[in-house]
């Protein structure tokens, strides 16, 4: 998924996706400053092709391509990824945002933006994308009742089942791991 840069570190792959060269080019230093790994898609056909080859991490899409919508990319996308979507658009009405947003977008921006608003909204995503579901939490008290039996079939089939103290109000999150 992610490549691997001379410095070791490992780089997120982000397809931009804008109509506009010089926007481009200066989103792509930005980036490229930054050490993620950028892809480029000039209107919305070749965006949902590159998402489909490239599977980026990030996807920072304009809105007006000279061939679709935005909006229509964004669903076109969603119908089989999660990869999360920045949309970075003049477009500037509540109705706008509201389409791309209700479309599958994770986040809006309007233009002219802050690098820095762009970089931070970027680390967001990505910070999310990357977390994972937690396992189930139960009371305590159901895990006591239930551990007495579990405890002997776990020796059983050479397993240990161990508690996991969760920060979460005195609950307990059982974890199974191999002798």
């Amino acid at each position: 998924m992610k490549s691997t840069t001379d410095r070791g570190t490992t780089s997120v792959r982000i397809l931009l996706v804008d109509d506009e060269a010089a926007i481009l080019r200066f989103l792509k230093t930005v980036l490229d400053s930054e050490e993620f790994c950028v892809y480029k898609a000039e209107n919305g056909r070749l965006a949902i092709a590159a998402a489909a080859a490239v599977r980026p991490d990030l996807i920072l899409l304009d809105l007006g391509l000279p061939d679709m919508d935005g909006v229509e990319v964004i669903k076109r996308i969603r119908d089989w990824s999660k990869v999360p979507i920045i949309v970075l658009s003049v477009r500037e009405r509540e109705d706008d945002k509201i389409k791309a947003l209700d479309a599958g977008a994770d986040d809006y921006l309007t233009k002219p933006f802050g690098v820095g608003e762009l970089l931070a909204r970027i680390r967001v995503a990505l910070r999310r994308a990357l977390q994972t579901v937690p396992a189930p939490v139960y009371k305590s008290t159901i895990w006591r009742s239930i551990l007495s039996t579990a405890g002997f079939w776990s020796e059983r089939l050479r397993y240990s089942l161990h508690l996991r103290n969760t920060i979460s109000c005195g609950f307990w999150s059982p974890t199974l791991a191999r002798f």
